[in-house]
């Protein structure tokens, strides 16, 4: 975005992607510089880049200064830091790896762990307790949680396992130090409180329409957009500023549209939300009501229509959260 501009948008770059790599999930250490992406190339399974003087690469590659090499890649679809960085878990195939970190550029294997075959379904994502001695692993396919203790973490152990027929997505709270936020598939969104540990505890549950598929956290953890998948396209804005009570405040659908990633810029109040084939830009008015979303984007180079869309926000008074469409 062009000096901040929503409706000045252009891709600056690409990376590149070969062989079987499908990029998923990133990771970034040190202030953005250091970029950590899984890959299945050239008997690669990560790459490690540095980005500081990002503009520099408009026109060339990333300087590769860390990898991670395997024999038979496969795909990581998810990729967690501990709190410390002193362990980075990676989604491997079936299973993940647990990879010793404190060399950011030269990571060591230190542990593999691999749901049993006979339940045929991989991680979808992963969580880790600020401590390091609990990880979640979440399997969409089986619709189940996996509790693993890696207090030693050479050797993972399967301690616990909650099946909800969801079991989408993980995210840590960075308010809360015994909180994590779920999208639980058609199971809704959840509030699961890490202090009871090894025992799954909900704090709290809410009904979302269709498969909710991905979140983004903002202001400072008031709200929560969930993004929903096989509803016609379903977003939903929650209040969570009540950890015990959270309550739908909002909801927007776009026919034939699924929803699949969403992402909130915390320097400047918009939100982009990816959906089948559309980039979707949403502005968070944060400071005069509780929040206002606008879908400004319906098709990636309609600009006019986002420049039409802020002058008619411009124009009127709002008193109320509420969706426009």
């Amino acid at each position: 975005m062009k000096n901040g501009d929503p409706y000045n948008i252009s891709l600056f770059k690409r990376i590149s992607a070969i062989q079987n790599t499908r990029t998923c999930t990133m990771a970034f250490l040190l202030s953005n510089r250091y970029m950590y992406r899984p890959v299945r190339e050239n008997g690669y399974f990560m790459y490690i880049y540095d980005i500081l003087g990002i503009s520099n690469y408009a026109d060339s590659d990333f300087p590769i200064i860390g990898n991670v090499t395997d024999a038979n890649p496969p795909r990581g679809e998810d990729l967690v830091f501990s709190k410390d960085e002193t362990l980075l878990v990676v989604n491997y195939g079936q299973g993940i790896v647990i990879y010793d970190s404190q060399e950011k550029f030269n990571l060591t294997a230190l542990s593999y762990w691999f749901i049993s075959y006979q339940l045929n379904g991989g991680p979808s994502s992963i969580v880790l307790s600020d401590d390091n001695k609990y990880c979640i692993v979440a399997s969409r396919t089986i619709g189940k949680f996996f509790l693993l203790d890696i207090s030693d973490p050479t050797k993972p152990n399967l301690v616990n396992q909650l099946y909800t027929n969801g079991a989408e997505l993980l995210l840590k709270s960075s308010v809360y130090t015994n909180v994590a936020y779920v999208c639980d598939g058609t199971s809704g969104f959840a509030i699961l409180d890490f202090s009871a540990l090894p025992q799954f505890k909900f704090i709290s549950r809410i009904p979302v329409d269709g498969w909710a598929n991905h979140m983004a956290l903002i202001s400072n953890e008031k709200y929560a957009i969930i993004s929903s998948k096989d509803y016609n396209g379903m977003i939903s804005v929650i209040d969570i500023s009540n950890l015990q009570n959270p309550v739908i405040i909002s909801k927007y659908i776009k026919t034939m549209s699924n929803q699949l990633l969403i992402v909130s810029l915390k320097v400047q109040n918009m939100a982009f939300q990816q959906a089948t084939k559309v980039l979707e830009y949403f502005l968070q008015k944060l400071d005069r009501y509780p929040l206002f979303i606008l879908r400004a984007k319906t098709e990636f180079l309609a600009q006019s229509y986002i420049k039409q869309s802020l002058n008619w926000l411009k124009s009127i008074d709002l008193t109320s959260p509420f969706i426009y469409n």
